[in-house]
């Protein structure tokens, strides 16, 4: 079972190059020096903005938990996990959900040590959210 944001930070990204797009148009067109200096620092930020953004893709596939992030931007064949491991290691799972993103914390034990991850979710659909918990909770109960 695979849950994925892609399709929501594609759509936002394309959303912020338009708009600063349309704002460097009004920069290039502007004779006020001011505004043409907000207007590009503006583009500069967004661009950063896209540059930087992540979609996340979370799949179960049989017993093992795997996390992958892809830039919406770059199609590849193959991308490697961010993280990988068997549900039997989890021993415990927080969901918290906030009003733009939501964070799983797990504690894994390997070996004899534990490990601590937070996975930040951004733009996840309450669907989505709800899927990922019965997905998790599955292997808890």
């Amino acid at each position: 079972m695979k849950i994925s944001n892609l399709k929501q930070i594609k759509l936002i990204s394309c959303v912020i190059m338009l708009v600063s797009l349309f704002l460097v148009a009004a920069g290039i067109v502007s004779k006020n020096l001011v505004w043409k200096f907000i207007c590009f620092l503006f583009f500069v930020t967004t661009l950063l903005i896209v540059i930087n953004l992540r979609g996340i893709e979370i799949e179960k596939s049989g017993e093992c938990f795997s996390l992958r992030e892809m830039h919406p931007f770059i199609e590849k064949k193959y991308v490697p996990s961010k993280i990988e491991f068997p549900l039997s290691s989890i021993n415990e799972l927080n969901i918290l959900e906030g009003f733009f993103a939501c964070s799983i914390y797990i504690k894994i034990k390997s070996g004899y040590s534990e490990k601590k991850f937070r996975i930040s979710l951004p733009l996840f659909t309450k669907k989505q959210i709800f899927n990922i918990r019965k997905l998790l909770r599955d292997k808890l109960v």
